[in-house]
């Protein structure tokens, strides 16, 4: 046959498609194998745009786990083997991709592989179920919190009221004394009688005594007279 791969640098291909359009999961796990291999079981089909590049015309997949096998592995994943299209063979090449991809179509269609369709339907249907489980657990773990922090905001607030009303009554208290204590000290101003200090008795004295009370008063000369004007200053001051 003359249809045959040729060894291409993966650096030299583009896609048109982009590398999100596919599962990173996908891509990581085929270019494990790719690089265990040492090659790719199914080659890419490229067209050459120029004299250093080259375009993908199928096999976005497949380029795209190429490359990221040269990301994992730069010198094992360096080239990846591909059909080169060729003026002289571009028609019947797009002709026969064409005809095994409708092929492969037809393979996959919901009648031939309904039964194989079934358990994905069913795991589908578990994940929702499960995430709607999970979304209850969330919210009712969400509703307990907030009544939580609802009922701690209350008492805290039912203590700042206590606290606040206390203080009042106290400054109510102290500005406003009690009547009985009020009535006491009238009582008490009213009853008791006014008392005088009784006059010393001078003559009994002796003259030192004298002598004292007179400078513990600052009566000047208190020390030059007699007893008798002693008492007479003593009484005057």
């Amino acid at each position: 046959m003359k249809l045959s791969t040729a060894l291409v640098a993966v650096k030299k291909i583009n896609s048109a498609v982009p590398r999100s359009n596919f599962s990173e999961s996908e891509l990581n796990r085929a270019a494990q194998l790719i690089l265990k291999a040492e090659g790719i079981i199914n080659p890419l089909v490229i067209r050459r745009t120029s004299l250093e590049s080259y375009e993908v015309v199928d096999g976005d997949f497949e380029y795209h786990v190429a490359a990221r096998a040269r990301e994992i592995d730069p010198r094992k994943g360096e080239m990846i083997g591909a059909f080169i299209i060729d003026p002289d063979n571009e028609e019947v090449l797009l002709a026969q991709i064409k005809a095994l991809r409708m092929r492969a179509s037809d393979s996959h269609s919901p009648a031939a592989s309904g039964m194989e369709a079934q358990p994905s339907l069913m795991s589908s249907s578990g994940d929702m179920q499960e995430i709607k489980n999970l979304l209850l657990q969330m919210g009712k773990s969400l509703e307990d919190k907030l009544d939580a922090i609802s009922h701690k905001m209350e008492q805290s607030l039912r203590g700042m009221v206590e606290d606040a009303v206390k203080k009042q009554l106290e400054l109510v208290e102290i500005s406003q004394p009690a009547p009985e204590r009020e009535a006491e000290a009238v009582q008490t101003s009213k009853s008791a009688p006014a008392t005088k200090t009784a006059a010393p008795n001078y003559a009994r004295m002796t003259v030192t005594e004298l002598k004292a009370i007179a400078k513990k008063r600052n009566i000047k000369g208190y020390s030059r007279i007699n007893k008798d004007e002693l008492i007479a200053l003593l009484e005057k001051s």
